[in-house]
């Protein structure tokens, strides 16, 4: 059975495994690596450490290759990217996006939880609402307002909030609810 090759991306990923190696090509329009040009990644994420990606020169595009012994060492988060070139003293920001690093599967204990914010929270709201958990908020504070528990039509309105995110994170098409009045006409 002949190997099985993955092929070169020609743009930024939208998510990184830490721990798997990185590689993609990236064509950028009046600023050409053969012209040399060299284009450069810079990733931030609060509270984490900066992370650097150069490139070397394909020809006229760029190429990026992160050694896996390199990603393993990426925090796990949502991080800003920004790539600029550079050449002779000349520095042109190119785009920004953002990228997730995901945690390596490989090194992850039982104590992980791969589930995102939003489906956490719904998990937490739905079962405050079934009465599997007591008094799950002491009390908050709003500017001059305090609550001890949040009223259940609260409850009700972040359910909805954080279904339809869940929703969205999973890619699943939205739902839209009209109201039906039945009665006398």
């Amino acid at each position: 059975m002949p190997a099985v090759t993955a092929p070169i991306l020609t743009t930024e990923p939208a998510a990184i495994i830490a721990g798997d190696t990185l590689a993609w090509t990236k064509s950028v329009a009046d600023y050409s690596a053969a012209d040399g040009w060299a284009l450069s990644y810079v990733l931030l994420s609060s509270g984490k450490t900066p992370i650097t990606i150069s490139t070397t020169a394909d020809g006229a595009d760029h190429a990026v290759s992160v050694a896996a012994t390199i990603t393993a060492a990426y925090a796990p988060a949502t991080y800003r990217w920004t790539s600029f070139v550079t050449k002779a003293g000349e520095r042109k920001t190119i785009e920004s996006g953002t990228v997730a690093i995901l945690p390596n599967p490989a090194t992850q204990t039982n104590a992980y939880d791969p589930r995102t914010h939003a489906e956490k929270c719904l998990v937490a709201i739905e079962a405050v609402l079934e009465g599997r958990m007591a008094d799950p908020i002491v009390e908050y504070q709003i500017g001059n307002r305090m609550a001890k528990k949040i009223p259940h039509g609260e409850l009700m309105k972040l359910r909805a909030v954080y279904k339809a995110e869940v929703r969205r994170e999973r890619g699943a098409p939205m739902m839209t609810t009209i109201p039906v009045r039945f009665g006398r006409v």
